[in-house]
């Protein structure tokens, strides 16, 4: 895979008022993607040998997509609905993030962001799955 510009990777939130419509995070500087695939440990002793070795056994496990950026507040549309959605008791929406030349991952996150500022305002953003996450390999 070739080298890839960084401000390619896009994390982008469903439009609050237009349903099927996704605004990108265009002040997030920093990204990144974490998939992660717990697995079970269902190690158990041979009967016919207890004592003897165990060989580690696995189960497959919990599967979920973190997300996290952080970046410069820029008054988008999508920062509004940012906020709007932060402040919901149960901060979910549908996110689609966009890696070039890898693909996008879809599916429903929930939300946690905090603000700061000295001189502009900064903002992290971190998101965990809730629920299946689709993949759409880049073409």
């Amino acid at each position: 895979m070739a080298k890839q510009k960084g401000r390619l990777f896009l994390v982008k939130l469903e439009s609050a008022t237009t349903a099927g419509t996704f605004n990108a995070f265009c002040g997030l500087t920093q990204k990144s993607l974490k998939v992660n695939s717990e697995r079970i440990d269902a190690t158990t002793p041979n009967c016919a040998d207890p004592g003897g070795v165990l060989w580690r056994e696995t189960l497959d496990g919990v599967k979920s997509v973190s997300v996290s950026g952080s970046g410069k507040l820029t008054d988008e549309a999508s920062e509004s609905d940012l906020w709007d959605l932060a402040m919901q008791p149960d901060a979910k929406a549908k996110f689609e993030i966009v890696i070039p030349a890898v693909g996008t991952f879809a599916g429903t996150f929930t939300v946690d962001v905090e603000l700061s500022g000295d001189g502009t305002v900064d903002f992290d953003i971190s998101m965990e799955s809730d629920g299946p996450v689709t993949f759409v390999k880049a073409a």
